[in-house]
């Protein structure tokens, strides 16, 4: 990789950042699993992406936001 080309996951963050609206500690969060976001948001990146939210995000949005605000 060049000096001046971004990392890929850095380009992939940045990406997400654009189409979601969101600011990159959400969605950092979301890639390391500590939050999931909202499912209209999951719905905008499975499309970026190609892939389907239940493969995205393997379990209930509720789930994951309970488990976000420090419940596991």
């Amino acid at each position: 990789m060049l000096k001046n080309q971004p990392h890929p996951a850095a380009e992939f963050i940045l990406k997400m950042m654009e189409i979601c609206h969101r600011q990159k500690l959400a969605v950092q969060n979301w890639c390391l699993g500590k939050t999931v976001p909202d499912p209209n948001i999951q719905e905008k990146i499975a499309e970026y992406t190609g892939i389907p939210v239940s493969e995205l995000f393997s379990t209930s949005p509720e789930d994951k936001t309970e488990q976000s605000d420090g419940e596991q």
